[in-house]
């Protein structure tokens, strides 16, 4: 009885409303996770760049870092300071 009552288009137009509710919903929790992570490493940004440019090249040649791992933080460390600037 009951679902002859209801229109085929008020269950579509209603479904739709839904399923944009729940997208919209992520979008949200999508931007505000992605500010709370932000906003995390960069409270951290003094203790991951406290290591100067001499102590990268002696933990690159004692094996502690790979070739990437002293690229990408030599090139962090330069950057800091050229925005410090």
């Amino acid at each position: 009885m009951l679902a002859q009552g209801i229109n085929t288009a008020d269950l579509i137009r209603a479904f739709a409303v839904l399923a944009g509710s729940f997208i919209l919903l992520g979008i949200v929790l999508g931007v505000l996770r992605y500010y709370l992570i932000r906003r995390g490493t960069d409270d951290h940004t003094e203790l991951r760049t406290s290591f100067t440019l001499h102590d990268l090249r002696t933990m690159h040649e004692a094996g502690e870092l790979t070739d990437e791992e002293y690229e990408a933080m030599r090139e962090r460390i330069t950057r800091s300071v050229r925005d410090e600037d």
